[in-house]
């Protein structure tokens, strides 16, 4: 869509904005045998696991599950973290079921937490994706602004395993939240819902603002200043430092993305 208006010839503003929208379905994964198919507890649902395997998990998060989009997520799901004197709902021999820990769902109630109670948790593909371009011209003064924004899409994201910015927040006797659970070195982890965030968000990608000097001089006919901003700011409530990534939605952790500044001229001969 693309919108343009301009008033008495010295001031004109354009603005074109794109919207994209894709759905995708698993249908088939051959024969359940020789394609080595699992089959979920709980719906009969039939599934292939694919993507990468996370060492924290002791597995791969994602899998092709028929009915649903690629690359869903298949875990488990948190209700929280265990408090003192509270029934978790389930027995564990390696301490899950104490104080502070997070609380798995018992979704089939045999009172332990196993292979079949897992189920899907999050969908990394986006509902949908859209930019918009603003552009604006008053006399010789241009702006012009980027966004793009992804929205709907689920990541993954253990920040919080070993954030320095949370360590002080967790749980203890004392502090009793709900979010973050205690420090324990030797727990192990069961891929959950705990781990799959909105990965949402809006990017200012781009803010130029120039000036154009006419210049009455030999083999130059103007002299444009401008200032430039790239990667200005994100909207969003992911916690890592970039919720842009790949389509199975893992989030690698890495640098931040840059913010860049730049002055300068364009001369026109």
């Amino acid at each position: 869509m693309v919108v343009r208006c301009s008033y008495v010839l010295t001031a004109s503003f354009s603005a074109t904005f794109i919207f994209s929208r894709n759905r995708n379905e698993v249908t088939d994964l051959g024969n359940a045998v020789s394609s080595g198919l699992s089959t979920d507890y709980l719906t009969g649902m039939q599934y292939e696991v694919c993507g990468q395997s996370l060492s924290m998990f002791n597995g791969n998060p994602s899998v092709y599950a028929i009915g649903y989009p690629m690359y869903v997520f298949y875990g488990y799901r948190v209700n929280g973290i265990i408090q003192q004197g509270e029934d978790p709902g389930f027995m564990s021999s390696d301490g899950k079921d104490q104080p502070g820990e997070l609380k798995y769902v018992d979704l089939n109630g045999d009172y332990a937490i196993d292979d079949r109670d897992r189920c899907i948790i999050g969908d990394p593909n986006p509902d949908f994706t859209a930019s918009l371009n603003l552009s604006f011209r008053y006399k010789n003064l241009d702006v012009s602004v980027f966004l793009n924004g992804v929205f709907g899409n689920d990541v993954i994201y253990n920040g919080y395993t070993y954030d320095p910015r949370v360590k002080i927040k967790r749980w203890t006797p004392d502090n009793p939240t709900n979010e973050y659970p205690r420090l324990n070195s030797t727990r192990s982890y069961l891929f959950s819902d705990y781990f799959v965030h909105d990965g949402s968000f809006v990017r200012l990608q781009n803010i130029n603002i120039g000036y154009t000097i006419p210049v009455r001089k030999a083999f130059i006919r103007s002299v444009r200043v401008f200032a430039n901003i790239e990667n200005a700011y994100t909207f969003t409530k992911f916690d890592g430092y970039d919720p842009e990534v790949g389509v199975d939605g893992i989030y690698w952790g890495g640098y931040p993305r840059l913010r860049k500044y730049a002055i300068g001229l364009d001369l026109k001969f």
